[in-house]
């Protein structure tokens, strides 16, 4: 793993987050498995404002109750 501690100590400069030892066969899933979330939530977050627009409901209104849930984190 010495050429991942000196990638590590590069990206030290810029990354205010951790950074974490891994190998391709465990990050390569990992980021198919993150780009179907976002391929999945992108579409569904849209239609959702949609029908919010169509029943007048404020979308704000919508993510300040969920956040109220534990496990949910609406960005707004």
């Amino acid at each position: 793993m010495e050429h991942f501690d000196k990638v590590a100590k590069a990206f030290e400069i810029f990354v205010k987050g951790i950074i974490i030892k891994t190998n391709l066969k465990i990050v390569e899933p990992f980021k198919c498995g993150k780009k179907r979330c976002k391929n999945v939530n992108i579409p569904l977050t849209n239609d959702l404002t949609n029908i919010y627009s169509k029943i007048r409901v404020n979308e704000l209104d919508i993510m300040e109750l969920s956040n109220i849930y534990p496990r949910i984190n609406s960005h707004y």
